[in-house]
């Protein structure tokens, strides 16, 4: 149970983290976006009127069916504008996506299609370089225009994250944040030596045996939750990297369960 807690403790946080801890400058987020079904090219224009869309504060949305846009409108402060290095629009979510800064088109990730054979999936995190005469002191809209065929016959939410912050290499900030959770990969691995090498030295104890299983379940948990902030995959994958969380979680229970049962009854 400690471990599940340490674990739980040390992988929280998501991009929004990694941008904070690796600049010296606030991002900026949208308070919210409109959304809408369908695809037309013209929603992705400045003067485009979505007040009739469905808007919705919380960044968790419905998988969509088929193609979906979504405005964010942005407040970006003159101070801001005063940065000299580069900006950058990241999107984060399960899905391809096409980005619209004002109207102009800034960066793909992935093709996003009406289906699943037209798609393209792209990378689950995507980060695209903002052009400067393209920003304007005050209101701005983002338009993003994605799709998630690969997640169609699922049921659920998922997470849209919207950011503007500076140009910059968050990996430096990501493995920093891991650096303790990589520490506690390693003394599970030595949990797996220290228990695999009592059970190859006294095979009748079945306890240590079931013990080595669960540290080896826990490390392969460990190893699919630390994998999200080492590689920026294919927005797919999350699914399979979901299902292997679960099933390591789920062995490493039984693997503990049998364990402690063999000392019972041996006792």
């Amino acid at each position: 149970m400690l471990i599940y807690l340490l674990s739980a403790a040390l992988l929280t946080g998501g991009l929004w983290e990694d941008q904070v801890e690796a600049s010296d400058i606030p991002i900026v987020v949208p308070e919210g976006y409109y959304l809408m079904d369908g695809d037309d090219t013209s929603w992705s224009a400045e003067a485009f009127d979505h007040s009739t869309w469905r808007f919705q504060a919380d960044r968790r949305i419905d998988v969509p069916s088929g193609v979906r846009w979504v405005r964010a409108p942005i407040y970006m402060h003159e101070g801001y504008l005063a940065v000299e290095r580069p900006l950058s629009v990241i999107v984060g979510a399960m899905a391809s996506s096409e980005v619209y800064w004002n109207g102009t088109l800034i960066g793909k990730n992935g093709v996003p299609a009406a289906s699943r054979k037209g798609e393209v999936p792209g990378v689950i995190t995507a980060r695209h370089y903002l052009p400067p005469h393209l920003i304007k002191p005050g209101m701005n809209i983002i338009a993003v225009r994605l799709s998630s065929q690969q997640l169609k016959s699922l049921r659920g939410d998922i997470d849209l994250e919207i950011i503007v912050s500076p140009f910059l290499d968050i990996s430096h900030a990501r493995l920093k944040r891991h650096v303790p959770a990589l520490l506690l990969f390693g003394a599970i691995g030595a949990s797996v030596i220290l228990f695999g090498s009592m059970y190859g030295m006294h095979r009748r104890d079945k306890g240590a045996l079931w013990l080595a299983l669960t540290f080896l379940m826990l490390a392969g948990q460990f190893g699919a939750e630390i994998y999200k902030g080492l590689v920026n995959y294919s927005y797919p994958v999350q699914l399979y990297r979901y299902v292997a969380i679960v099933l390591f979680a789920y062995g490493s229970v039984v693997c503990l369960l049998l364990s402690i049962l063999w000392r019972l009854q041996s006792s």
